[in-house]
């Protein structure tokens, strides 16, 4: 009896876990790649004019970087569940608010 509810929570534990990642695309329409942070996620790297389909945890973060420095371009939210991010004009509009150039 005690096995069971044990493994009943581990399940319930891992729908919880799943429960919470939301697929998304991140597109790269430009010719050049582009190198992202995203913790826990080994090759953070955009090819030129392609798109990578990830399940990502609400609530992670995805920095990219500019002259040596990583700056958050956006943060995973339930809003953005099933949507195409265009990567490279997001850190256009990202660089303009920080005042990058």
């Amino acid at each position: 009896m005690m096995k069971s509810i044990f493994f009943l929570f581990l399940f319930s534990l891992g729908f919880l876990f799943t429960a919470s990642a939301l697929p998304l695309i991140l597109k790269n329409t430009s010719a050049k790649s582009i190198s992202l942070v995203i913790p826990d996620i080994q090759n953070s790297n955009l090819s030129a004019n392609s798109e990578t389909f990830l399940d990502l945890p609400i609530g992670q973060k995805i920095y990219f970087n500019h002259e040596g420095k990583q700056y958050l371009l956006f943060e995973v939210k339930p809003e953005l569940k099933d949507q195409t991010i265009i990567i490279n004009d997001l850190i256009v509009k990202r660089k303009k608010e920080l005042g990058l150039n």
